[in-house]
């Protein structure tokens, strides 16, 4: 490509410039454009479902001795239920970490392709610096024009794809704060889930003489939080819990 700057004009010689790199600079702007970089989703259903088994581990209802089963107070959750509600939750929790690990596997790929777009800047330099000594004796205009125009027009293109890769990797660090906030959310829901398997056993041995085993389901008011207020919450009362 280079050889043929010697007999190409100036607008063949800019469009083979801005191809360098086109396909990696539009590869990362799609892959960036389909990036989740809010708090983990937050507003969303799941994470107001978080809010909910918080809330139910955090206030569980009185009990009362009673000879007599008693059924669950209309809006409560019973133990089991919030068992399987957090299985669910912690499922799709995981889902969202393999996707988000995807996702941070293709923004490495696309990364790559800039800096090897990159790499190629210097050697196109030196290759129209070459080209212009080599013709210019026959075509001192020419020469002329390959260093400065086509170095001008390099040096151009090095800070676009410069440009990008610096977003690419700022792109890549939000990305791994959102999968650290879902690798936590996991690890929370888990030890969440173990705790209250173990409550939902006690419940049944006892629930003849508790008379109920029914966890508040009610409704949170207010904004929904973020994750991380949600999994510090969840982490905080399983530790209580766990003393307890």
């Amino acid at each position: 490509m280079v050889r043929d700057w010697g007999r190409r004009n100036a607008a063949a010689i800019t469009a083979d410039v801005d191809a360098v790199g086109r396909s990696a600079v539009e590869t990362s702007a799609r892959e960036i454009a389909r990036l989740p970089m809010q708090d983990g989703g937050g507003g969303s259903e799941g994470l107001t479902m978080l809010g909910v088994i918080v809330d139910a581990m955090e206030d569980p209802p009185r009990r009362r001795w009673s000879f007599l089963p008693r059924r669950p107070r209309p809006g409560t959750m019973t133990i089991p239920r919030l068992a399987a509600v957090i299985e669910h939750e912690r499922d799709s929790a995981m889902r969202r970490a393999m996707t988000l690990q995807r996702d941070r596997l293709r923004l490495e790929a696309a990364g790559d392709a800039l800096e090897e777009a990159l790499a190629m800047i210097p050697l196109l330099e030196a290759g129209a610096a070459a080209v212009a000594r080599e013709v210019a004796v026959e075509d001192p205009v020419r020469a002329s024009m390959l260093r400065t125009g086509v170095g001008s027009r390099l040096s151009a293109r090095r800070q676009d794809l410069q440009q990008q890769l610096i977003v690419m990797r700022q792109a890549s660090a939000t990305l791994d704060l959102v999968a650290d906030g879902q690798a936590r959310l996991v690890e929370a829901l888990d030890r969440a889930r173990n705790i209250t398997i173990g409550a939902a056993h006690t419940a049944v041995a006892a629930r003849r003489v508790l008379g109920a085993d029914a966890i508040p389901h009610g409704g949170r008011a207010g904004p929904t939080p973020s994750l991380n207020g949600v999994v510090a919450r969840l982490n905080a009362v399983v530790d209580r819990l766990e003393h307890d």
